[in-house]
């Protein structure tokens, strides 16, 4: 008997649910619970035959993949190596956080700080759930790789070497040697324009007359049709033939 796979989909809602379950790494979720958050989720979607026993099949899957981790008989967590379903743009808020509030003449940045200004850019985006403690994670995970410093018990601070790299805000009305100008933007613009439409170039319709009807140029649109009642003979011979013997 083939081993049961698992869709994509029940995988994908049962990580969405256990990252809204969680309010921390730390926390443990129940497998109760995951089903319920599933089905809750799943509601508007294709019917699945026994979600249960699905849900249970792709939670013993993703542990065995070292995606979440199993503690106790019945409860479930994300694994520490996972970086999460929000890490991505956290991190991006986070870095540009730290940057924006160091340029402002902040050597050391506080947690709080950080957290106040990753929730006011991150605003009119998607909302993550629990968004404090997922920066708290992010931090983490950025100290440990080396991208910032952390400076006592809640304060951070970008490393030196890093931010070597990020962009440095230019003043105001100066500008780059290699960026264009607007006229040259415009060009641009109009180039691309012109690029992206398609230019179908349509043939002349040609008229072609039926068998025994002629129409003479000078004619009218209107004018009647000349029947040609003429027969024209040729002078040279077809094929090896004489006209004479063609008509016979």
């Amino acid at each position: 008997m083939e081993p049961f796979k698992v869709p994509k989909k029940i995988n994908r809602h049962v990580l969405k649910a256990i990252d809204f379950l969680q309010t921390s790494r730390t926390d443990l979720v129940s497998i109760a619970a995951i089903q319920d958050r599933v089905k809750h989720s799943l509601r508007y979607t294709k019917h699945v035959e026994n979600l249960e026993d699905v849900v249970i099949d792709s939670l013993k899957r993703q542990t065995e993949l070292g995606i979440i981790t199993r503690k106790g008989s019945s409860v479930y967590t994300m694994a520490f190596g996972f970086p999460g379903l929000h890490s991505k743009k956290v991190n991006r808020h986070v870095l540009k956080a730290l940057e924006f509030l160091q340029q402002a003449g902040n050597d050391i940045v506080s947690v709080g700080e950080i957290q106040e200004r990753v929730k006011k850019t991150i605003r009119r985006t998607k909302p993550v759930n629990n968004l404090d403690n997922v920066v708290l994670e992010v931090l983490k995970t950025q100290s440990e790789l080396g991208l910032i410093r952390r400076l006592g018990s809640s304060q951070y601070a970008l490393n030196r070497a890093f931010q070597g790299l990020r962009s440095v805000k230019k003043e105001a009305g100066e500008r780059c040697n290699d960026s264009l100008t607007v006229n040259e933007i415009a060009g641009v613009r109009k180039i691309l324009l012109k690029a992206k439409n398609r230019q179908i170039q349509r043939k002349p319709r040609v008229v072609r007359p039926k068998p025994g009807t002629v129409k003479t140029e000078t004619s009218p649109g209107n004018a009647p049709d000349i029947i040609c009642e003429n027969l024209y003979m040729m002078d040279r011979p077809l094929h090896g033939m004489n006209t004479e013997e063609i008509l016979k």
